[in-house]
């Protein structure tokens, strides 16, 4: 049975209107999504840790049941974290996990380094940075074949669907017919703002404030794992593997949120000896 939403519905943060489910009680987790930006994506995870976390999931402006501004044209990284930061201070969670997703990954990591008195600890799968990357054009490579022909004849929403098969290959069959409607109506955001502006954020060497898991796909194709790795390396760290590719969220689910889990009980046991 599906987690009961305890509460939905639009909020002004950051001079736009974003729109928000919260399943569960306990610990805030939120959800950040990658291209399309479609908070539904993250139902399932919710469903699975209701019991002891409060999730909460978003549609990014522009996204789905967010409206666009008006005369919004571009974005950055620090305007998606300040997003996410003023939802996290309007439900008045409290520092709060994040579970960020591809270029959503980007935006998890600038609120990690520009807020961390928000966040509890950042749990980042498969990051979009292509800043980080020696070859990001050729690491890009892959998509722009799949994509490029759709967007330079104009047909985005045929772009868009191209590219959701290539991302979610294992998982699009599956979308609800809602939900895909909504994320293929998001391709004007993502090809006329998103893939123009998120694409250039700049990493420091150094971890955040906050405890920091990056992620990957045990299948997932190089060309998406290449921003964890990057990160990995400059971090000096290992990545940790999920089963399944580029949206685990969707197809496995439950080890998504015994990740979660997992992070979260690391996290407790090291403030306690720390404490």
């Amino acid at each position: 049975m599906s987690a009961v939403v305890s509460r939905c519905g639009t909020v002004p943060v950051n001079g736009t209107e974003l729109y928000y489910e919260v399943r569960g009680q306990g610990t805030p987790v939120l959800c950040v999504s990658g291209g399309f930006g479609d908070g539904a994506a993250w139902e399932a995870v919710a469903d699975l840790l209701a019991d002891e976390h409060r999730v909460i999931s978003y549609d990014r402006r522009g996204h789905s049941r967010s409206p666009r501004p008006a005369d919004w044209t571009s974005t950055s990284m620090d305007e998606q974290a300040a997003d996410a930061a003023g939802l996290l201070a309007a439900l008045e969670t409290g520092p709060a996990v994040v579970y960020a997703h591809s270029l959503g990954g980007g935006i998890g990591l600038t609120l990690a380094l520009r807020r961390p008195e928000l966040v509890r600890l950042v749990l980042l799968h498969e990051p979009f940075l292509p800043s980080l990357l020696a070859d990001p054009a050729g690491a890009s490579a892959p998509t722009r074949a799949v994509v490029g022909p759709f967007v330079a004849a104009g047909d985005l929403r045929g772009g868009a669907d191209a590219l959701l098969r290539l991302l979610q290959a294992d998982a699009y069959e599956d979308l609800p017919a809602e939900q895909r409607e909504r994320l293929l109506g998001n391709a004007g955001t993502l090809f006329g703002v998103d893939s123009r502006d998120l694409g250039e954020l700049t990493v420091p060497v150094t971890d955040p404030a906050v405890p920091l898991w990056i992620l990957r796909g045990e299948h997932s194709p190089d060309f998406l794992t290449v921003g964890a790795h990057a990160l990995a390396g400059a971090l000096d760290r290992e990545p940790w593997t999920l089963p399944g590719a580029h949206v685990p969220h969707l197809t496995h689910p439950a080890a998504v949120a015994d990740t979660i889990r997992r992070a979260v009980r690391e996290a407790d046991r090291s403030a306690a000896a720390q404490g």
